[in-house]
């Protein structure tokens, strides 16, 4: 099928040679060759893949951070929401465009409203540390919350148990604080344990069981919350 020009098939195609695996022989020059097929037909996933070739270089494309910009473009103004991501993090780090940190935020916040992981806890950053956008510590703890809550949430269950702490965004809580410490470390926080550990201190038993008992059910009902 990526013969006869189907992009889906090309891009898949593209994937195989990209990422050494199912028994394909790993091929920079034949993943770029039909991750370009599919990009030029406008299929959005493969111009993000094709970005990626640019972002990184091989043995077959040198590193260009015009054409990755060119293609995350591409890809992010059909409202791809990995694509709307990586321009986020172009304009964040000045790579291949001028820094700009609201452009940074617009496209992060256009991944985040999509449900994008990452996206979501860079918006939350972004709130935080008032990059882009005025700081504002309430929208921080929705977006680190949201992050916190899917697969790549790590760094936002850190964040939100951080917060909860502090009473920053969001009402103190120890017990909140402890829950997402805890889910932090089973989720291979390096410093969760040390976190959940230091906030129990300053808690009753009570508060400590209330805690686990929240935390061993959140994991039960949302698994995403433990990523790979």
């Amino acid at each position: 099928m990526a013969e006869q020009g189907d992009a889906v098939a090309q891009n898949k195609l593209g994937n195989l040679y990209d990422s050494h695996e199912h028994g394909v022989r790993a091929d920079d020059a034949k993943a770029f060759y039909w991750y370009l097929k599919a990009a030029e037909q406008g299929y959005a996933p493969a111009q993000a893949n094709l970005s990626l070739q640019y972002a990184y270089g091989s043995s077959h494309v040198d590193r260009d951070y015009n054409q990755m910009v060119t293609w995350q473009t591409k890809a992010a103004e059909q409202g791809y929401a990995r694509a709307q991501h990586y321009l986020g993090g172009a304009y964040a780090d000045g790579e291949g465009v001028f820094q700009n940190y609201r452009q940074a935020f617009n496209w992060y916040m256009k991944a985040a409203k999509q449900g994008y992981d990452r996206a979501q806890s860079e918006v939350a950053i972004f709130y935080h540390e008032g990059k882009g956008v005025p700081q504002n510590y309430k929208q921080a703890a929705k977006w680190y919350t949201k992050a916190a809550e899917q697969k790549w949430g790590r760094g936002g269950q850190d964040k939100i148990g951080d917060f909860y702490l502090e009473g920053k965004g969001v009402p103190q809580s120890y017990v909140k604080a402890h829950m997402w410490y805890n889910i932090y470390a089973a989720n291979g926080g390096w410093d969760g344990a040390r976190k959940r550990d230091n906030v129990a201190e300053k808690m009753t038993s009570d508060q400590i069981a209330e805690a686990q008992r929240m935390a061993s059910e959140m994991l039960e009902a949302n698994p995403k919350l433990l990523g790979e």
